[in-house]
């Protein structure tokens, strides 16, 4: 009996060993076989992690080179408190005054919440304990070192840790910010609007990677592979005209109270856009940059396509300027509906000629004519409006534009099209029932102003790195011809009368003392869905669209306002007085040829304001001026600050003698020397405002922190 039960217990044991040899050779043969290749790529891969060095994303830059959008260094502050030599009783001294200090900068705390905030780190002895939440710029990182407490030479007794992160900064601000765009804020940091998606892959260069290690909470280790940079964009935006269009855009918007508007200027004889400002409606009544209403918006156009509508007309002959039409009182019915000028209450304009009905915009003139010509064969005049340009689609070379929607009276199979309608001629006729971007609208009166030739709007000029253009983007024609020479040369007389005589007539319009401008306002009522154009509020969309100076022609421009609140809508008097005020000011400031060069006044000549600042460029223009300057501001202030102290002949400079202890006057001075000279003194500057320093927050004299922030408004 015992022999026998060893034997079973013998048996067990070889059967059990042999299913695990089984197993194993089994086991062998799939990973073998079947599983080959996921066993090689784990193989393969090394033995340690890796982590993404992210590539300098390239800058977008403006025509004359600068910085529309750049990566610059941000950096978030951290205490490791228990770091070794992290010194208790140091820190405990000098808390209150370090408190103190961060309630300045970065300032997203009182001094009393920082203290207690601190307190509650340094209690757990945390090693990776925020300390504030703001991004700061190496600037403020080096006033921070600075800083009571955590200005010891040796960092490790402070435990102050700086991480270093890339942001993506707009040295202007907002400045054609939906043209220029954004990224995503996140680790890739991909394009997310605007240029920045448009040229994402070129914008964003390769990533490196290195070994993944930390230490001190820093990335560290052997790089792997190296980043490529990104490339630059260079753009045709100019800022100066940029500022000059956002800036009257901005003022006329918070008069009339406008859901939004559009300004664009373009370059005539390249087609470069030189500004694109959209600019949005908030909720609490103030404006910014969003949507890009310029390239996106499908609008109708209203009274800017009536010059579309004449310059067909002419080509086609049915027409001539001076051809006679009776609009009547205004009213005028067709195909069961009622078409109306903007005076029909005040009795209509009665007979006028073809080239008046641009003056004034009649829209019963315009469809009178288009009726006389086409109404038999409305094909004739669509075929028009095709031989313009008008639907041709470009690319403008960024993400969301529209495009031109002009329908057909019949399909591509010949048979009717059913959203034509016995209307729609008339209708199209004043610019109802088509649908155009602002830009392809400015895009066809800068061929006119352009000689005939339709040239594509372009904002992406070229391509490069490290300051070197490798591609260049240029003209690009879209319609070489757009209408007969005897055609456009009556059209461009249209357009400069309707500033003269007609719509845009007026100081408060279009009309300008020192730059003359050509062009067409437009009044389109908004179409509001399903209740149509008869909502329980009508609401308008006025533009202007035209070019300057009209006589030889080297900016056009357009502006668009939707549903003003204020005011009786009028293209001349709203969008046409942007347009002009912008003409006006690029003209002061040297965009434009001068009408001619006005003869010195040595009766009743002016002093210049001078601005109190650095004494060095005071003396050079005064004496650039040929301005009489006392013996004694000849020959004291070479050098140093000063302020003008008398503002008669002849000119006196008062020195300005500022120190690290006290706040130094900056009253009089421009922004660039005001902050200048206070940052030189080690405080950090708001400013308020344009012009010259008339106030600064922290009286003449007063002892300052070092960091401490001080506001200056300037008039």
């Amino acid at each position: 009996m015992k022999t026998k039960g060893l034997y079973f217990r013998y048996l067990i044991i070889v059967v059990a060993v042999a299913a695990i040899c089984v197993a194993i050779l089994f086991k062998m043969a799939r990973t073998v076989f079947v599983e080959r290749d996921k066993w090689q790529a784990k193989a393969e891969r090394p033995l340690y992690d890796t982590v993404s060095i992210l590539a300098p994303r390239g800058n977008i830059l403006a025509t004359d080179g600068r910085l529309l959008a750049t990566m610059m260094p941000r950096y978030t502050m951290y205490v490791d408190f228990g770091a070794d030599g992290f010194n208790k009783d140091t820190f405990e001294r000098y808390l209150d005054p370090l408190c103190q200090a961060l309630a300045q900068m970065p300032g997203d705390r009182t001094a009393a919440e920082y203290k207690a905030h601190l307190l509650k780190g340094q209690r757990s002895r945390s090693r990776y304990y925020r300390i504030s939440y703001t991004r700061l710029s190496y600037v403020q990182k080096k006033q921070i070192l600075e800083y009571p407490f955590f200005n010891q030479q040796n960092p490790g007794k402070t435990g102050l840790v700086f991480e270093e992160l890339m942001s993506r900064d707009r040295p202007f601000g907002l400045l054609a910010s939906s043209t220029v765009g954004s990224v995503y804020i996140n680790s890739e940091g991909r394009g997310a609007s605007g240029i920045e998606l448009r040229c994402d892959s070129l914008l964003r260069g390769v990533n490196g990677k290195r070994i993944k290690q930390r230490v001190q909470w820093q990335w560290v280790g052997d790089i792997l592979t190296k980043p490529v940079s990104g490339q630059d964009v260079y753009t045709t935006i100019d800022v100066d005209i940029q500022d000059m269009a956002e800036s009257a855009l901005m003022n006329r918007l918070q008069e009339l109270q406008a859901d939004y508007g559009v300004a664009i200027i373009m370059e005539v004889k390249t087609g470069a856009i030189r500004a694109i400002a959209n600019l949005d409606r908030q909720p609490d009544g103030s404006y910014k940059e969003g949507v890009n209403h310029a390239i996106s918006d499908l609008l109708e156009p209203g009274s800017t396509f009536k010059t579309a509508s004449m310059m067909v007309a002419l080509d086609a002959g049915v027409v001539t300027p001076d051809e006679e039409f009776d609009t009547g009182n205004g009213l005028f019915q067709y195909g069961g509906r009622s078409l109306r000028d903007h005076n029909y209450s005040h009795g209509g304009y009665g007979v006028i000629t073809a080239a008046q009905t641009i003056w004034y915009s009649s829209n019963v003139g315009i469809s009178k004519i288009v009726l006389k010509g086409f109404e038999k064969d409305p094909k004739k005049y669509v075929d028009g409006l095709y031989a313009i340009g008008l639907n041709k689609r470009v690319d403008l070379g960024l993400p969301g534009a529209g495009y031109p929607i002009i329908k057909y009276p019949v399909n591509e199979d010949g048979k009717a099209n059913p959203s034509w309608s016995k209307v729609s001629l008339p209708f199209m006729s004043f610019g109802y029932e088509v649908l155009i971007p602002p830009i392809y609208t400015l895009m066809f009166y800068n061929g006119i102003a352009n000689g005939g030739k339709m040239i594509k709007p372009y904002i992406i000029s070229g391509i490069g790195e490290n300051g070197h253009v490798s591609r260049r983007f240029g003209t690009e024609v879209v319609t070489e011809k757009i209408c007969k020479d005897q055609t456009l040369k009556e059209i461009r007389q249209m357009l400069v009368d309707v500033v003269q005589h007609g719509t845009a007539h007026g100081r408060t319009a279009v009309s300008s003392d020192y730059v003359q401008i050509a062009g067409k306002t437009g009044t389109a009522q908004i179409h509001q869905g399903a209740a149509g154009y008869k909502g329980n509020t009508v609401r308008y969309r006025v533009s202007f669209c035209g070019y300057f100076p009209a006589a030889n022609p080297k900016y056009s421009g357009i502006v668009v306002v939707s549903n003003p609140r204020v005011g009786y809508p009028s293209g001349g008097t709203m969008p046409g007085a942007v347009l002009r005020t912008v003409a006006d000011e690029m003209y002061a400031r040297g965009f434009l040829p001068s009408k001619e060069t006005m003869p010195r006044d040595t009766l009743y000549a002016k002093m210049p304001a001078i601005k109190s600042g650095d004494a060095k460029s005071i003396l050079s223009v005064c004496q650039s001026l040929s301005l009489p300057l006392s013996s004694g501001a000849k020959n004291e202030y070479r050098n140093g600050w000063a302020s003008v102290e008398s503002k008669d002949y002849p000119i006196a400079l008062k020195s300005l003698t500022p120190n690290t202890r006290t706040v130094p006057s900056v009253i009089g001075m421009g922004v660039r020397d005001a902050i200048y000279l206070l940052e030189q003194v080690g405080l950090r500057v708001a400013v308020e405002g344009s012009g010259k320093v008339v106030r600064q927050s922290i009286p003449v004299g007063r002892r300052f922190t070092r960091g401490e922030k001080i506001t200056i408004v300037l008039k």
